[in-house]
């Protein structure tokens, strides 16, 4: 996801507000999706609920356009200024999304013809599942590309006899990509280790995906290979989809991945519960043991049964869900680098270890890595342990030259944990 969108702090809604008032807008704020999702009529809010935190609290969690669907029903209630913003955002959100599929659509066949291959993912795929147009906003479209054919077991993966290989045929097919993306008015990105984000006219956003999964994390392992479970759409050369099932995995991995890290809104809550909705024979047997290899069984349970509770028309919320909801509204969408942070510097203090040693570990992890950081994204200096020292220097030293604002917010990041 471009992150970039996300400028608020985290828990900057707690920090603005006092508690109650922003967990009184929460707790309408389901209330709300839970009455356009299943079509329901609006209940009152408290008169203490205050429409500016909860349309600042929505948009944290980009879910205007969902939202928009049930204050509809009593906009002469809500403050004209407030409901023109809603409405706008609607409307932005469908043309978008019209603009976007075209968009999409030449740019996956112009370079099919180079022999390209497409999967697309996550939201380009999940908001079929709402019951109107313009409810699920995209800050972006997610494709898998990449030059594909079968493996040694039949699944398919990226061309090439040996590792050495495929990685140049993914070197290639992304420099194809950028070329043709460039020549098409868009300005590309291609520093990430997964992706590809190109972007044109505050509108065509487009993050194009070598691989599924960051190099560090635990997840990486499991889609490895990126295209493994592909399955080729059915009258195309070029286009591929996931099964139901696979579909719903990697929702489940992908929330998983920022709910550990930063932390994630509630509009996942709102994709799960839709997408269960429609989707009632999946085979759950399946779904369980490749969760269970990826060790995120139970966060998939936790997170089926909050959606559950939350947003169905019957649903009751416990006071430990409700804790959960208020933690996920301040989250916004994609969370918050200080959110990893701290959680991983605090993490560093189990046993008997003091916060104050817990962050000079962090510091001396960040100069030094463990060795899989080096043996995922290095592997020069996986090998050759006593060069480490100079990519450190080299890593620092570009730290301070290109991104001196990010170190200093870390730093501060760092002393403000407590």
């Amino acid at each position: 996801m471009n992150h970039k969108k996300q400028k608020n702090n985290a828990s900057s809604i707690w920090e603005e507000y006092n508690q109650q008032k922003a967990e009184e807008a929460c707790e309408y704020i389901i209330e709300l999706m839970k009455c356009a999702l299943n079509n329901l009529p609006m209940k009152e809010k408290s008169e203490d609920c205050n429409w500016s935190v909860i349309y600042k609290l929505i948009s944290k969690n980009n879910i205007q356009g969902l939202t928009y669907y049930a204050v509809e029903k009593i906009k002469d209630r809500v403050p004209e200024v407030i409901m023109k913003k809603w409405k706008q955002y609607r409307d932005a959100v469908i043309y978008k999304k019209l603009m976007r599929e075209e968009e999409r659509n030449i740019i996956m066949y112009d370079l099919s013809k180079e022999g390209i291959s497409f999967l697309p993912l996550k939201g380009c795929n999940i908001d079929i599942y709402y019951p109107e147009l313009g409810m699920r906003d995209m800050a972006d479209n997610d494709i898998l590309y990449g030059k594909i054919g079968p493996g040694k077991q039949g699944e398919y993966c990226v061309l090439g006899r040996t590792e050495d290989e495929r990685k140049q045929t993914v070197r290639e097919t992304q420099k194809i990509l950028l070329s043709y993306m460039q020549n098409r008015g868009y300005k590309t990105s291609g520093e990430c280790e997964k992706d590809d984000v190109c972007e044109k006219d505050d509108i065509y956003n487009f993050e194009m995906h070598r691989d599924l999964m960051d190099l560090e994390l635990d997840l990486y392992e499991y889609y490895k290979n990126p295209w493994k479970r592909a399955i080729p759409d059915e009258g195309s050369e070029y286009l591929y989809h996931f099964s139901k099932e696979d579909e719903y995995i990697f929702m489940i991995a992908h929330e998983y991945k920022h709910y550990s890290g930063r932390g994630c809104g509630i509009r996942y809550l709102a994709d799960i519960y839709m997408f269960l909705q429609k989707e009632q024979q999946l085979d759950w047997e399946y779904i369980c043991e490749e969760l269970e290899k990826m060790k995120i069984r139970e966060f998939e349970e936790q997170m089926r049964r909050l959606s559950v509770d939350a947003l169905r028309p019957e649903g009751i919320l416990t006071e430990e869900e409700k804790k959960s909801i208020y933690a996920m509204c301040g989250y916004g969408t994609f969370g918050h680098s200080r959110t990893a942070l701290q959680r991983q510097i605090k993490g560093m203090t189990k046993g008997n270890q003091s916060l104050k040693k817990a962050k000079i570990k962090y510091y001396l992890l960040r100069f030094l890595p463990p060795d899989e950081f080096y043996k995922r994204r290095y592997p020069f200096f996986y090998k050759h342990r006593l060069l480490r020292p100079i990519l450190s220097v080299y890593r620092t030293t570009k730290g301070v030259l290109f991104h001196s604002k990010h170190l200093k917010k870390e730093m501060k990041d760092v002393l403000e944990t407590k």
